[in-house]
């Protein structure tokens, strides 16, 4: 991501104009391979000869800003070696007074002697000096992992990186999915799961009007996403999560995204599409399956015969042409089906909307899961405690629910709903 000193944004007219650049131009192609090659020696560097390297090609560009950008997202997939838990005050004094007794002792020292005398001083950590005397310091980490990406890869990705950087500080996000292919929706909306966000999401027709009746073809999905600045907590790890799963949106065919967003100090509408140019740069994205869904996965096929995780999650329909994407849906050995759909520290609106919906509809086959960092609100809990659904349908949680809660309260509501 980039930091706000980086983010190239104009605002006009109250609308926010990111700064794209073309990713196919042959001068800026240059530039990244220049970049991208300084991360690639073999020879470990440290971050403080990084940014020797990069000087020249950052200072000698005619976009300063730009190219200082794209050296930001090459250090974001870098991993340098951290400091170890050594007190390097006292191993730093021991070299120190060893150095003062050895000048002491003779009046013309000899380079070559004197740093023999200080590594025989046993006072002295060996392994520690050889590695100078300041290796906790940031500019003497050493690059000991980078994940490299082609030079058109890592102009993609800046195009990407300067919507997440001003999504970061949004208020409210909505999203119009035109796309075709039901794959790449449930799979979009898995990865809005994974980050642990939710949305209002409502069927329209092509005109922007909710489309009447059940089972009528959707021609679009409306998605409305509320934005971390709408939140009174945790507001900067939800607004990177919120950017985190903005590169899935760019994955589908047909979109259209609409946000509020706050840029030096200045409210501002940004305004995307399809046609925008952006590319997402998730791997695998049509399979890919968080580990801690996985884990869960996993856990209950071992432990439970008589239900079963379908692979296919349905949209449910909620009323007033709203809809339900759970997290997972079960199915046991009667064809019985099951929904679970889990609500986390930030979901209190859509939880609240959730408990309306569970009492007007006590037979809906769905669980919910609340995350007790949420029901410790007071708010939350008494809601909770007054919602006759969530006592036969809910459960608490602690950051992801096990498979022994899970199954029990499949149970309870299998039998609930003969």
């Amino acid at each position: 991501m980039l930091t706000k000193d980086l983010i190239r944004c104009r605002i006009v007219k109250g609308k926010a104009h990111p700064q794209f650049i073309d990713v196919e131009s042959d001068e800026l192609t240059q530039i990244a391979d220049r970049l991208i090659s300084i991360y690639r020696q073999t020879s470990r560097p440290v971050r403080s000869e990084i940014e020797e390297y990069a000087a020249p090609v950052i200072n000698t560009a005619r976009d300063v800003l730009l190219v200082k950008g794209l050296n930001k997202l090459l250090l974001d997939r870098s991993e340098f070696s951290h400091e170890e838990e050594l007190n390097y005050c006292e191993l730093r004094k021991s070299v120190f007074m060893a150095s003062g007794k050895a000048l002491k002792q003779k009046k013309d020292v000899v380079y070559a002697e004197y740093k023999d005398k200080i590594f025989a001083n046993p006072e002295v950590d060996n392994g520690f000096l050889e590695n100078g005397l300041y290796p906790d310091l940031p500019e003497n980490e050493k690059l000991i992992k980078f994940k490299d990406l082609s030079a058109k890869k890592l102009l993609e990705r800046y195009n990407c990186s300067l919507v997440q950087s001003l999504l970061i500080n949004s208020k409210s996000i909505t999203l119009i999915i035109g796309e075709k292919k039901a794959a790449k929706i449930r799979q979009m909306f898995k990865y809005l799961k994974f980050f642990r966000l939710l949305g209002m999401i409502t069927r329209e027709d092509d005109g922007g009007s909710k489309t009447k009746g059940k089972s009528g073809k959707v021609s679009r999905l409306r998605v409305v996403i509320d934005g971390p600045l709408s939140l009174f907590e945790n507001i900067q790890k939800y607004g990177l999560q919120l950017a985190l799963f903005f590169p899935t949106v760019c994955h589908l065919e047909n979109w259209e995204l609409e946000a509020e967003v706050k840029f030096r100090n200045r409210n501002a509408v940004i305004k995307l599409d399809q046609k925008s140019g952006l590319a997402g740069h998730y791997n695998n994205f049509g399979s890919y399956t968080p580990e801690e869904i996985k884990v869960f996965q996993s856990e209950f096929e071992s432990k439970v015969n008589d239900w079963s995780i379908t692979e296919e999650t349905p949209f449910l329909p909620s009323g007033n042409q709203e809809l339900i994407f759970p997290d997972l849906s079960f199915k046991n050995n009667d064809g019985k089906l099951i929904h679970l759909e889990l609500f986390h520290r930030w979901h209190s609106t859509q939880l609240l909307a959730r408990l309306k919906y569970g009492d007007a509809n006590p037979d809906a086959p769905l669980l919910a899961g609340v995350d007790r960092c949420l029901y410790k609100r007071p708010e939350i809990n008494d809601e909770l405690n007054k919602s006759q659904w969530f006592t036969k349908n809910g459960f608490l949680f602690n950051d992801f629910p096990g498979v022994d809660r899970v199954y029990r309260c499949l149970e309870k509501l299998r039998v609930s709903i003969l």
